[in-house]
């Protein structure tokens, strides 16, 4: 009988370079490199898929429902697919393992809401997994359903000190993206950077991907402009690799996450922001403050409009504003803010995979 050597992350279009890049952005491969290193220790070998053969495989770990392949379609439209066209010379894993017999070697990690790939909330396509490793904990019931944090990060830099006088009103870093899921949040985010932009534009910052796409920032495509890409942004500062050489010389982020209303989704922009010692302006999950310690961020959703938020942020005084500095971290030394970190991420996903030492 073959030895069960391998643990394959099956993502298509990625690499194991990649996936367990040392000199990621924001150093947010840490976690998935820590549990390859668990897994060697245990003997076994940690990959993503490529040529390895499956009988070898103790599990198959899918990155979000669309990594099935051809399967993902029996459960969503074409149209909500997202586009792997570059990946068709991909294996189809699922297929091979299936008619292999092995769904009980197959496990499902969510790792995106609805807004960013819908797939992910077909219940009948979890049915096709022995384990799904979700945030939701209303579904969690430690047998197929294993409750799992998104993991953050555990290595993290010290960042500067910005007093608060050399500190700018506020940034936003994220990619300009947008979704036909009815609680998608890309809209709102682009329209408060939008007034921001407009109204704030000695006091505001925005980095990241897909802004002022088009090298023609004439008068005329700055008036004429009508979609998102084309939208001329005059406070765009390009993009950034890591948020640590960035948001410290801020008082305050655009915390938003993609999707609204998402209970327990809570990714790692938030956690981003109060490391760099700034304060997030968060907008997303309804009970973030079971999470993260409330009074560690602003709450969106208490202020009426962007006006107001704006005018609550250009004129905080400088004692208010430390209270949330102070708030944020402390929560960062706390155990809530562990269940977060690759080290309680490790040892879910062995706990969950059985995983014994094999030699």
């Amino acid at each position: 009988m073959t030895e069960d050597k391998y643990i394959l992350f099956h993502c298509p279009g990625t690499t194991d370079q990649s996936f367990f890049d040392e000199n990621s952005r924001d150093n947010c491969c840490e976690p998935f490199i820590a549990l390859k290193h668990r897994c060697a220790e245990l003997g076994y070998t940690l990959e993503v898929t490529k040529s390895q053969d499956l009988d070898a495989c103790k599990w198959i770990i899918f990155w979000d429902v669309t990594s099935m392949g051809a399967a993902a379609f029996d459960h969503k439209r074409a149209g909500d697919i997202r586009d792997t066209t570059a990946n068709n010379a991909i294996r189809d894993i699922y297929a091979e393992a299936t008619a292999r017999g092995f769904e009980d070697r197959l496990t499902l990690m969510l790792s995106e809401p609805g807004s960013v790939c819908a797939p992910n909330e077909d219940i009948s396509a979890h049915n096709k997994f022995k384990h799904v490793f979700t945030w939701n904990a209303t579904l969690a019931d430690g047998k197929r359903y294993i409750r799992t944090y998104l993991p953050v990060t555990a290595v993290y830099p010290e960042v500067p000190t910005v007093p608060f006088s050399r500190k700018r009103m506020l940034v936003d870093i994220s990619g300009n993206k947008a979704s036909s899921h009815t609680r998608e949040l890309y809209t709102e985010r682009r329209d408060t950077i939008r007034y921001f932009d407009r109204e704030f534009s000695s006091d505001f910052d925005l980095y990241g991907f897909g802004w002022n796409t088009h090298p023609d920032t004439s008068l005329w495509n700055r008036a004429s402009s009508r979609d998102l890409g084309d939208h001329f942004y005059q406070t765009y500062r390009g993009p950034v690799r890591h948020k640590w050489d960035v948001l410290p010389k801020y008082k305050f982020t655009i915390c938003y996450e993609n999707i609204r209303d998402e209970r327990d989704y809570v990714s790692q922009r938030i956690f981003d922001v109060l490391r760099c010692g700034c304060v997030p302006i968060y907008l997303g999950a309804p009970n973030i403050a079971e999470y993260v310690d409330k009074d560690a961020f602003l709450d969106r959703s208490a202020f009426a409009s962007n006006r107001e938020l704006a005018e609550y942020l250009s004129t905080i005084p400088e004692k208010e504003y430390d209270r949330f500095l102070e708030a944020g971290r402390d929560y960062l030394a706390s155990d809530k803010f562990k269940l977060f970190l690759s080290p309680h991420f490790v040892k879910t996903m062995v706990d969950a995979l059985g995983l014994e030492r094999s030699c």
